[in-house]
Formats: structure tokens, sequence, C-alpha cells
């Protein structure tokens, strides 16, 4: 398996945090793996066939070879709470939830002190786009620079206030403290406006790159995401007809900001990996999209769904936020190849092409010859 310092497809090296083999370890260590072939021997109806499968995945995050900035701003408002202002887009994965979190821990506040204003264009500085499995990575370390920023100009302050430079400052329990004094964000923020000064501050963050490597066309990104799935199906040999009793989507997160809302993620990314390897197919005829609607092009619904466990595998990115990185897309990845190699384990057929409709596993299973017996 990968590992750090290994030279990439690009002639690149690996240099960030790598938890492919964690992911494997685990997917190998799991009970649906080990019992593979007593689960295979089971046969709920003489026309099934059980099969496990597994898939690894790897997926670049951030916007690789392209320019990538993100900031933040952070207000302290005079009731000593905090207001946290960025553009990114809350569609779901819970991005405003952990944001607030970071918050809270960088500043030492209570997280109900804590307001995120988020996809406001006119309150907000540009925290860039809501993609490429990024945005906590961008916007939690957008949001240190602006902690230190704030900091930094609280010490101005002080040392103003007390005639003597002041260098040790920080954060604790909703106050600023250092040797001899100790002061709430209330009065903090009231010292700031008597000198005439912005409650206000934006932290910057620029994501490191790529140098361009000498031969190559390309720059490839820094920064990877690793997971691996396990699939267990079931396949109807006389329709084709394809079931998933349990997937299990293993993923390197870097660190777990909210074990809550990484597993929406990751059970969300199971169910379009379902999606895309048994039912999505855009069928084009002379260059028209004939599935135009959810009646033709099907995705999966609650019936197609059963049971995704989520585990999470912890590598710690240094460059990330609390050591968090990216988990957007890295669980769509390994979903169709592992249910592919659990249909092979099934029924000794291998699908090369997806969706893997009844249709083509019913050819290829008549190929093999396989009967009910």
């Amino acid at each position: 398996a990968l590992k750090r310092g290994d030279v990439m497809v690009f002639g690149n090296k690996l240099e960030t945090s790598v938890g492919i083999s964690q992911c494997l370890e685990a997917a190998q260590n799991h009970p649906l793996w080990r019992q593979k072939e007593t689960l295979k021997s089971e046969k709920s109806l003489p026309w099934i066939r059980r099969g496990v499968g597994v898939a690894a995945a790897i997926k670049g995050f951030t916007l690789g070879a392209l320019p990538d900035r993100g900031s933040v701003a952070v207000e302290l408002r005079r009731d000593g709470g905090l207001t946290v202002k960025g553009s990114f887009t809350e569609i779901g994965q819970g991005v405003v939830q952990a944001v607030a979190q970071l918050a809270a821990d960088l500043f030492k506040i209570d997280i109900e002190k804590v307001e995120v204003v988020f996809a406001d264009t006119g309150k907000t500085p540009d925290t860039s786009v809501t993609s490429a499995s990024r945005q906590l990575f961008l916007a939690g370390n957008a949001l240190k620079k602006a902690a230190e920023n704030l900091l930094n100009l609280i010490r101005e302050v002080l040392t103003t206030r007390y005639g003597q430079k002041v260098i040790e400052a920080r954060f604790e329990n909703g106050y600023v403290v250092g040797p001899g004094f100790s002061h709430s964000f209330e009065e903090v923020a009231q010292m700031l406006e008597e000198h005439g000064l912005s409650r206000e501050v934006v932290g910057v963050y620029d994501v490191p790159r790529v140098e361009p490597i000498p031969g190559s066309l390309e720059i490839p990104h820094l920064f990877y995401m690793f997971g691996a799935t396990l699939a267990l199906v079931e396949v109807n040999i006389l329709t084709g007809t394809v079931t998933v009793p349990k997937l299990v989507s293993i993923a390197d997160v870097g660190k777990v900001v909210n074990p809550q809302t990484l597993t929406g993620q990751l059970e969300g990314a199971a169910a379009q990996g379902l999606g895309f390897a048994l039912l999505e197919e855009p069928i084009i005829d002379k260059g028209i999209l004939k599935t135009t609607n959810l009646s033709t092009y099907l995705i999966p619904s609650i019936k197609d769904v059963n049971e995704i466990e989520v585990i999470p595998v912890e590598s710690f990115e240094d460059e990330g936020p609390f050591g968090a990185k990216g988990i957007g897309e890295i669980g769509i990845i390994s979903v169709a190849p592992a249910i592919a190699n659990a249909i092979y384990h099934a029924v000794r057929v291998r699908p090369k092409s997806a969706p893997m409709t009844p249709e083509k596993i019913y050819w290829l299973v008549k190929q093999a010859g396989l009967t009910v017996k």
C-alpha cells in the first residue's frame, strides 16, 4: 500500500498524511471479510448467490494545481460572543457545525456563544467555492489565522494599556489571560472600540501546492484522501438482480471533528456510490439525453439502501485544522468496484461496466452456465 514518501504517477512524492494501510487493515479485520466464505455458502433461496468484495480508493482534495485561497472573518461581539463569517455553503455536509466547533476550540469559548454567518456575500469574505472536499480544511485553516490575528491585535491594545510590551496572552474560557491580567471578551471588545480598532479580523489561508515537476504536463495534488469499501451482495441468478444487504465505508479522515456529520457524509456517499454501481444509467440517442427524469434515470430509494457501517481512520494531517482533512468524495469512489468484486466472488463472473444492471448480470451468469441447484 502507498505510504508517505512514495513517488506518485506524475513523479511527485507523497508528502502528506496517508491512511490507506489502516483502511485496508480495518477492512481485513472486519467480520464481513473474515467470514466471507461462510457468508458465501449461506443461501436464503436456491437461486441466490452471496459474495463479499473489497476495493480501495484515493482522491485528491483542494484544487490541486489551481490557486486555492480561503478567507474567514471573526467578529468579537460586545456581548463577548463570536460571529464567524465565511462564504462556504451548507448543503447538508455539516460544515457550519464543524466551523462552530473549531471556533469554540480555538477561542476557548462555549459553542453556544458562537454564531456562524455563511453564504452571504454581502457579509462574508471569499472562502472560495464549496467543492473538492476541502471546505472544512480551507475554512478551518483560515479560522486559525483569524484567531492568531485577533490575539495579536489584542496584544497591541494591552501593550498600550499597560505601557509595556505584552508578549504572553492566550484565550481561556471566554477571557484573554496572561501574566498579571485577565480580561473577559466583553472587556476586550470595549477596549478595541476605545482604541478606534475594529472588533472584526480576517484570516486568510493559501493552500500549499506541489511545485511543477520536470517532464510532467500536470501539477498533481499535494493532499489526498484514502478509503476502502466492503460490500456484501446477493445475486439472483434467474433475473440478474443484485441487492446489497450491507456496505462498510472506511475512510481516512485525518481527524474526526464531528462524528455525527462525518457518518452522515459517508452514508450519503455510499448511497450515491450504490446508485452509480447498480441503477444510474444515462441513455443518449444521437446526442440527446433520453433519461431526463427520475422515472427513467433511477437513483437509490430507501428500498435500495440497506445497512451502511462507517469506520473512520485517523491519520492526522499536519496541515489540516486539528489534523482534519476532506471526506466529501472519498466515500463514493470504491463502492462500485467493491460491489463488482463481490459479484465476482458470488458467481465468478466479473462485470466490467456500470451500472451493473440486471440485464448485464443475467447475460454474464447465463454465459457462465450457472444453474439453480
